[in-house]
C-alpha cells in the first residue's frame, strides 16, 4: 500500500534534481562558449552570394554551429523574371566578406575573400546589357562565365566594360571577337 504523504515527498525531491541537470547543461554550454573563444573558433559567420544570372542575393549565416540561409529578390533578379525567364537554376557567386581568426590574445587577424569580377558590375548595368544583347540566353551564359574567378573571365569583363563604355556599337560577339584577336597579337 501506497502512502500519499511519501508519493508526495519523493516528488518533491525528483524536481530540484532535473533542475540541477539543466545548470549543469548552461554551465557546460558556457564552457563551451568560452573555450570557442579563446580558440579562435567562429562563434558568428556571414557569407554573402550574388546569382550570376538574375543577382538575386543570397546570405549564408552560422552562429554556434547552427546554419540558416536567406534569399533576397533585387530589381535585376524582378526585371531577369520578367523578361528572360521565369525561373532558371541560380549559379551563385560568393560574395566579399571577410573573418576573424587565430586565438585573441595570442595572434590573429582577419581573412578577407574578394568577390569575384561579376560582384563588382552593377545591377543596372547587367540589366542593359541583358537589353543590348539579342540573345538573352547567351548573355546568361556571358553572365555565369563572369561569375567564374580565372584569367578569361577577367578578360572579358574588361573587354564587356569597353563595349558598355563606347555605348554599344555593333553587336558583343564582334566587339569580342575584335578583342580578342588584339590580345592575341
Amino acid at each position: 500500500m501506497r502512502h500519499p504523504e511519501s508519493d508526495e515527498e519523493a516528488n518533491r525531491r525528483q524536481i530540484p534534481a532535473g533542475r540541477s541537470h539543466g545548470k549543469e547543461f548552461l554551465g557546460f554550454a558556457l564552457v563551451a562558449f568560452l573555450a570557442s573563444c579563446l580558440l579562435g573558433f567562429p562563434i558568428y559567420s556571414r557569407r554573402p552570394y550574388t546569382c550570376a544570372v538574375c543577382r538575386m542575393d543570397r546570405v549564408d549565416q552560422g552562429f554556434l554551429g547552427l546554419k540558416w540561409s536567406s534569399q533576397e529578390e533585387t530589381d535585376c533578379s524582378h526585371w531577369y523574371e520578367s523578361n528572360v525567364e521565369r525561373n532558371h537554376l541560380h549559379s551563385w557567386v560568393e560574395g566579399t566578406h571577410c573573418r576573424r581568426f587565430g586565438i585573441p590574445g595570442l595572434y590573429g587577424g582577419y581573412g578577407c575573400r574578394i568577390g569575384g569580377p561579376l560582384t563588382g558590375l552593377s545591377r543596372t548595368v547587367q540589366i542593359e546589357i541583358y537589353r543590348h544583347l539579342e540573345d538573352r540566353l547567351e548573355a546568361k551564359q556571358l553572365f555565369i562565365r563572369l561569375g567564374q574567378t580565372d584569367g578569361e573571365c577577367y578578360r572579358t569583363l574588361n573587354a564587356l566594360m569597353e563595349w558598355v563604355g563606347e555605348d554599344y556599337p555593333g553587336t558583343w560577339q564582334d566587339w569580342w571577337e575584335e578583342h580578342r584577336a588584339n590580345v592575341e597579337e
